[in-house]
């Protein structure tokens, strides 16, 4: 039983117990709420939380209009008869909490939206009522209105009362009607990104539930395309000998990972098998398992067999699995290629996919989990055994009926790929036509077996008059008898065999989601088909001949789509047009909303995001009506203020945990740390949850808020959730271009207990709310223009210098450092060691230390200050933590000039190595053991015991002191002998305890290995044809590690705060929009984007994709033997996708196509060499040959044509030659006598 809302009834409750004494013991005085029976609430219990039922059962009815007006005030009663009788009490809700109750009389009282009885009331004449009102709600809506109530033996306990529920239906109308969903507009383009090729005939790309993709190829092979995209040699199951790929429509054809694949390791496979001593192939179904040592290899010998059937042609052979939402196996199984002929036994004759005795032309369905039970054991399976079960709901499921048990779907001919929406679970099945329409056919998630999709009495939506016709119309019925497809193609416009696909649920494009894609083998564009299933509109998104020969469409893990070309053996992703935004940008307004939870004008202008449809958890949620929102963000001086607006077709507050239920999640790094954990401060975890009126806090958050409200309201088609959030109680700092770390999670509860779904705005994973590492992150825009910083080396920054003496006095060393640093372009303020206070650090972003000062006045003033430390006091390295105290640990050394560079790839070195110069005159240099925590850069010559230039990142491990709070570094000395040298490294000091540093270019990185490709500079064109298909912008840095860095892409705002300093340099790939683009960036002294920046660099580029022609080197023809040999070399295949070889037997035009050759090095800049022999000639006969080179992006160029006469003429003897006029012959004639295939050329001659 769920908690009441205490809040809101405690004042209440307070006063009952009060009079508690004066009331009839029995029905509860003063009522309950939240035991109406509804669902919603308390998980559907009733008054039994208060009254034992153990007597007789009242009558419990809601008398009032069934229908009536939307806002209108109507009045009902609730009467309890029955049951012991004394005295009765009620409690009445409404599905959603829609509509308002109200009192009549003093018998009834509303608390908490729900109304219940006042003071328990004597039942009279056998019953007891309770008279209210309820105002029903403004829009169109079927309301249920639930009531429960108690009759009581008046006994003053709980036992021997009796207790029912009831409930009522209301029809609100005249109203406004609820807003329909708007379904996402059609992507209007999108673009192919090939990541990997080399494969043979892959028909399958689907994922196990990690970052990999599994492609299947048709031979018998399922290859593995790694986490980094690298397809790897060695296949992760290799059947080639087992599986009979002689037919094209033959192979392996079908892979399925069990969704409990990550622990027992199954998958199931469908192929064509020759068995030995039969005519007939059978298609098997199988399940391996997982090497128990190699997650990249499967178990070939854990082949367990679990279905087989007879094909009788080497066509139609379909294949397709998938695990469906119920947890079953859903197969996909073509007719066979025998359409005309009957199955066996059947009376009247039916076609294979009519008929229920045998599995060809159906979609089967089966549980590979429950063991076969005697009435759920494997029916039409001719492979032995049970090891598969029938799962209640198909066609013919538990014996009963004539047909196969295994059959849930009828009337399919070649479904060539079919898939599940993982958003909604509903079914797509693509199904190849046969001479004039290609379907697509839909099932909603939890339909009951028994569909019949037509074939072959329907093709498409269109009669078959040959089939009619053929069985004397015995064995078709009308049209309404079939389930019709949602789509059909005609081949008018050259579609011939449709490859199914997916419906994009993926993250990383704002244009694809709910967007359904598919191709066509003959027509091969890219397609897709959005709006509501029953008006779909099609869209063409990639041009005819973009992709060769589709035959497979794949998800991967994350729901992003592949695509698979069989003749070129590539996988290709699909690239949307609009990438999801990935950080919000919050406006200030100059008007506080009321937080009350309507929309009013103050929210005009602040920005809105959507939460993507990233359904992290779960898919049986109904995409945008079940489970969609939408966010906006804003702020003023005092408070960041949200509104969340979702769609939920379902309330319920009734989950074990508070996060099963309704309910949004804000995470907020108020200083966008981004730790691994949070840190108990301003990393905040939120919970406004459905009907609940405290916000909650998350296992690891800071503490709420104690000033934050909120404002959860119902409205006609979900809730919207108002709330302000005091900026200085989350440490955010209302200042332009402020960061903080952000993320927005709504879940959903539909059915009571544990969710059922969960949709975030950026993470993409349930557990993205563990670390603030994981969030995005949001930037305050106070609408002003940015100013640009100073130019100098860190800006205007401030440094507290501690010195021996005031400014005036200053030692020559000390004074030349001063000088120095303010050269640089720093502020300098100079304070005595004698008044020094760690106070002195306020305000500043840097404390140097003098080795002038007196340790013993300085000690530990500046341990745990938060700003970066440089001391060349060596008496303070311990002080500071830096050394321990011992004489070993610490000390100086006279009469240096040079030091030893121990790790020249730091910061600290200033780019220099192996020994330094730093002093033209001798020097004491100061040095420490640092801890071992320490990075040790520089020594005294000639013993590294003896760090003379060493440094800590904050955080790092001190010794005998408390972690570093900022970067510290220790250092030999400041002396006003510097050489140029010296100084570089004091600058490089002074840069790197201040996170400080300067933007000096652009690289562009692959994304898979992190290299670096090239610079980036202002002008230059990024050619895509020649790049690796994930890129990334890194920012140059001097010096290498600085506190973050700004970029800003074509207004686009990102921040980095870990080097390198790159732009989407996390998980998301960069694909950029074709055209021209501006990047500019700037380094911060501090993480987030805070602290003080330096002149930004900014740069213009453009982005093309021209694909490169393939250019030929030879290509000649050439007549050997019985054939002619046609070979040709290229000079590069960057872009280039294969050959098209055709030949006529003149040079107008060719008569034939010969063959399709894939390219044998594609993306490659080397040239490849290829040959073709043409069996197919006949002697004598002079043949042209062209050459159609295809580039990956479909467009293709002609080569040729050659030439060559085939057949090497004999010699003819005159003894060969016939003389003319011969009886044998016609005059004029000659006949030579040839050997076989060989030709002569015959010259006449005519003499005057």
């Amino acid at each position: 039983m769920r908690a009441l809302k205490w809040s809101v009834l405690l004042a209440v409750l307070f006063v009952l117990i009060a009079v508690s004494m004066a009331r009839i013991a029995g029905a509860s005085g003063g009522g309950r709420v939240g035991f109406s029976g509804n669902p919603a609430t308390n998980a559907g219990q009733n008054c039994t939380s208060c009254h034992t039922a153990g007597a007789a059962t009242p009558a419990v009815v809601i008398a009032g209009p069934a229908v009536v007006n939307a806002g209108a005030t109507n009045s009902y009663v609730v009467t309890i008869t029955g049951g012991p009788g004394v005295t009765g009490g009620f409690n009445a809700s409404t599905s959603g909490f829609l509509g308002q109750f109200s009192t009549v009389d003093a018998e009834t009282e509303v608390l908490a939206g729900e109304i219940t009885h006042n003071d328990p009331k004597f039942f009279s004449g056998g019953q007891v009522q309770f008279t209210f009102d309820w105002t029903a709600p403004a829009s169109d809506s079927v309301v249920t209105m639930y009531a429960a109530g108690n009759s009581t033996n008046g006994g003053g306990n709980t036992a021997g009362d009796g207790v029912n529920t009831t409930s009522m239906a209301i029809t609100v109308q005249n109203g406004n009607p609820n807003p329909t969903p708007t379904p996402p507009p059609p992507p209007s383009s999108i673009s192919l990104q090939q990541v990997a090729s080399g494969l043979s005939q892959p028909v399958v790309i689907t994922n196990a539930f990690d970052k990999r993709l599994f492609v299947v190829e048709r031979a018998g092979r399922i290859r593995i395309i790694d986490a980094n995209g690298t397809l790897l040699g060695t296949p992760f199951l290799n059947i080639t000998g087992q599986v009979d790929s002689t037919e094209g429509e033959q192979g392996l054809l079908g892979l399925a990972f069990h969704p409990n694949y990550v622990n027992n390791g199954y998958f199931y496979v469908y192929y064509t098998y020759d068995p030995p001593g039969t005519n007939l192939d059978r298609t098997r179904i199988s399940r391996f398992t997982r090497s128990a040592g190699n997650a990249n290899l499967a178990n070939a010998a854990s082949e367990l067999i679990l279905m087989e059937y007879e094909q009788p042609f080497g066509n139609h052979n379909a294949g397709d699995m998938h695990f469906g939402e119920d947890g079953y196996l859903y197969i996909a199984s073509g007719d066979g290629g025998g359409s005309y002929w009957a199955s066996v036994g059947q009376v009247p004759p039916m076609m294979f996919s009519q008929g229920p005795g045998d599995l060809l032309g159906k979609i089967l369905r089966i549980d590979v989990n429950t063991p076969a039970g005697p009435d759920t054991g494997p029916d039409c399976t001719i492979a032995g055994g049970t090891n598969y079960s029938i799962p209640p709901g198909n066609a013919f499921s538990n014996g009963t009926g004539n047909g196969c048990d295994e059959i849930w779907a009828f009337g399919v001919r070649n479904p060539w790929r079919f898939s599940f929406d993982r958003a909604d679970g509903s079914g797509w099945i693509a199904d190849v036509g046969q001479s004039q329409w290609e379907e697509v056919n839909r099932f909603a998630a939890g339909t009951v077996g028994g569909l019949n999709y037509g074939w072959s009495c329907f093709e498409g939506t269109h009669a078959t008059a040959e089939y009619y016709n053929y069985f004397d119309n015995t064995a078709c019925q009308p049209a309404s008898a079939y389930d019709p497809p949602v789509h059909e193609l005609s081949h008018s416009t050259s579609d011939c065999s449709i490859t199914g696909g997916y419906v994009y649920r993926g993250t990383s494009y704002l244009d694809l989601p709910g967007a359904y894609f598919f191709s066509d083998y003959c027509r091969p564009s890219i397609r897709t088909l959005t709006g509501d299933p029953g008006a779909l509109t099609e869209t063409t998104v990639l041009p005819t001949g973009a992709i060769a020969s589709p035959s497979a469409f794949g998800e991967d893990v994350l729901g992003e789509l592949y695509v698979a070309s069989l003749s070129s053996g590539t996988v290709s992703r699909i690239i949307g047009s609009e990438p999801r935004p990935t950080t919000a940008v919050v406006t200030k307004t100059n008007t506080a909303p009321a937080i009350d939870g309507v929309v009013d004008a103050a929210w005009d202008d602040a920005n809105q995001y959507t939460m993507n449809n990233n359904l992290v958890i779960g898919t049986g949620v109904l995409f945008q009506s079940d489970l969609w929102a939408t966010w906006r963000i804003m702020y003023d001086d005092s408070n960041l203020y949200f509104l969340v607006e979702v769609r939920d077709d379902t309330l319920i507050k009734d989950g074990p945990n508070w996060y099963d239920d309704d309910i949004v999640e804000i995470m907020i790094d108020g200083d966008h740390s981004a730790g691994p954990s949070y840190d108990g401060v301003n990393d905040f975890e939120l919970g406004f949850r459905w009907n609940d009126p405290a916000i909650i806090r998350g296992a690891n958050s800071a503490p709420v808020p104690p000033n934050a409200q909120f404002s959860m309201v119902g409205t006609s088609d979900g809730y919207r959730l108002e709330i302000s959030l005091p900026l200085a109680e989350i440490d955010v700092q209302p200042v332009d271009d402020y960061v903080f770390g952000l993320d927005i999670h709504v879940n959903d509860d539909d059915n009571g207990g544990p969710r059922d779904a969960k949709m975030t705005w950026y993470g993409i994973a349930d557990n993205a709310w563990q670390a603030p590492a994981n969030l995005s992150y949001a930037t305050l825009d106070d609408g002003t223009p940015p100013a640009e910083p100073n130019a100098a080396v860190c800006g205007t920054q401030s440094i507290l210098f501690v010195a021996g003496s005031p400014e005036a006095t200053l030692i020559a060393d000390d004074a030349a450092v001063v000088s120095h640093l303010r050269s640089a372009g720093y502020t300098v303020v100079v304070v005595d060691d004698d008044v020094v206070q760690t106070a002195n650090a306020a305000g500043k972003q840097l404390v140097i230390i003098s080795s002038s000062v007196a340790s013993s006045s300085v000690t530990t003033k500046f341990r745990d200050v938060t700003v970066g430390v440089i001391t060349w006091e060596d008496a303070l390295f311990n002080d500071m933590g830096f050394t321990g105290d011992a004489p070993e640990d610490h000390g100086i050394q006279n009469s240096q000039t040079t030091l030893a560079i121990l790790d020249s790839t730091h910061p600290l070195a200033a780019g220099l190595s192996v020994s330094v110069a730093a002093n033209a005159s001798a020097a004491t240099y100061s040095w420490g053991a640092p801890a071992p925590s320490a990075v040790r850069v520089g020594s005294i010559m000639g013993d590294s015991s003896r760090v003379a230039i060493f440094g800590f990142e904050a955080g790092s491990t001190m010794l005998l002191a408390p972690n570093a709070p900022a970067r510290r570094v220790g250092f030999f000395g400041g002396h006003a002998s510097l050489t140029s040298d010296g100084w570089k490294l004091s600058d490089a000091a002074t840069k790197w305890a201040l996170l400080c540093g300067s933007v000096t270019g652009f690289s562009l990185v692959n994304g898979d290995t992190n290299q670096v490709i090239g610079p980036l500079n202002n002008g230059d064109t990024v050619e895509l044809t020649v790049l690796p298909p994930n890129l990334k912008i890194r920012a140059n840095i001097d010096p290498a590690v600085i506190g973050s860095v700004g970029f800003t892409y074509d207004g686009s705002p990102a921040i980095d705060s870990t080097a390198p300093y790159e732009y989407l340099g996390g998980p998301l790939e960069w694909v950029p929009n074709l055209g021209s683009h501006t990047l500019q960036a700037r380094a911060f002294t501090q993480s987030g984007g805070a602290g003080l920046g330096t002149q930004s660099v900014t740069i213009n580029f453009t982005v093309t994709n021209t694909p490169l022609a393939v250019s030929l080197a030879d290509f000649v023809a050439a007549s050997q033997g019985d054939h002619v040999a046609v070979s040709w070399e290229t000079v590069a295949e960057i872009d280039n996708a294969g050959f098209n070889l055709y030949r006529g037997i003149s040079p107008a035009a060719p008569d034939e196509m010969l063959a399709f050759v894939p390219s044998a090095a594609p993306g490659s800049q080397q040239g490849a060499s290829y040959s073709f022999d043409d069996n197919g000639v006949q002697a004598g006969v002079t043949y042209w040959y062209w050459l159609e080179a295809l580039d990956l992006a479909g467009t293709s160029s002609l080569h040729g044509p050659v030439s060559v006469l085939f057949g090497t003429p004999t010699a003819v003897s005159a003894t060969g030659l016939g003389a003319s006029p011969a009886a044998a012959m016609p005059a004029g004639w000659l006949l030579p006598l040839l050997a076989a295939s060989a030709a002569a050329a015959i010259v006449y001659r005519r003499h005057r």
